[in-house]
């Protein structure tokens, strides 16, 4: 087997979705393996995605399922690790499906905004070493709908803010928005629509050297461990607020 190099994606070598496909295939076997995502609670011997389809899109992505998820149903019942390829960078998240169970929106919905600021926080915190400089940490609330079973999502709307946002202080130059936060509690309550949630750690080609060899497997891994208070909440380990 093709052993895994790292993301060699540039200004001169450019994405192409064939190339991300495989590098993306790569990636994932290798990170099934990783202890610290089993620590995590990462489940070695779950299925990602049973095909890969999308030629010529400009992303491409896979999952990674956790130990403590439904036994039955669609991997869409509960949170999982998601990573996606994408032209301009690497996208590693913990992606919060609108099928997912009752009992883990309920937990999410009673952090309320207050609950949320604090997560976010934490989650900024311990990703500050990651993404200072090259990158950014954010949540996202994305509505799509579908034309049949088998088609691409539609996107309607999408709501996207960089934790930073959401504090009271910090040391960058981002200015605090709390409405950011408040639209994305609000839409946590009020489902009726396919809206999906999530936190993401995005990492651009060519400003972080180490996506360019195995190294990059480190980083991902450290993304996901960093967004482990999210986890706890879903989990119902951590309450914040």
């Amino acid at each position: 087997m093709t052993r895994f190099v790292g993301f060699q994606f540039s200004d001169d070598n450019p994405y192409t979705y064939g190339e991300g496909k495989r590098l993306l295939k790569l990636a994932i076997a290798e990170l099934r393996k990783d202890r610290t995502l089993r620590a995590l609670g990462m489940d070695p011997k779950a299925p990602g995605r049973s095909a890969i389809t999308g030629r010529g899109a400009r992303s491409v992505w896979d999952f990674l399922s956790l130990k403590d998820r439904p036994k039955h149903g669609s991997f869409t019942s509960y949170p999982h690790l998601t990573l996606s390829v994408q032209a301009e960078f690497i996208e590693i998240a913990v992606t919060i499906p609108n099928g997912v169970t009752r009992t883990v929106r309920q937990r999410l919905v009673d952090l309320g905004v207050d609950g949320l600021i604090a997560l976010n926080e934490q989650i900024s915190k311990r990703t500050r070493r990651i993404v200072d400089g090259h990158g950014w940490c954010g949540a996202y609330a994305l509505q799509r709908h579908y034309l049949s079973q088998r088609s691409i999502g539609i996107m309607d709307a999408r709501l996207t803010f960089k934790l930073e946002t959401s504090q009271r202080r910090g040391r960058s130059a981002v200015k605090r928005r709390s409405e950011w936060v408040e639209t994305f509690a609000a839409l946590l309550r009020r489902k009726g629509a396919n809206i999906q949630f999530g936190y993401t750690v995005q990492l651009w080609w060519g400003d972080v050297p180490e996506l360019a060899s195995r190294k990059s497997l480190q980083l991902i891994v450290d993304s996901w461990c960093a967004m482990g208070p999210l986890l706890d909440v879903i989990r119902g380990v951590q309450r914040y607020g």
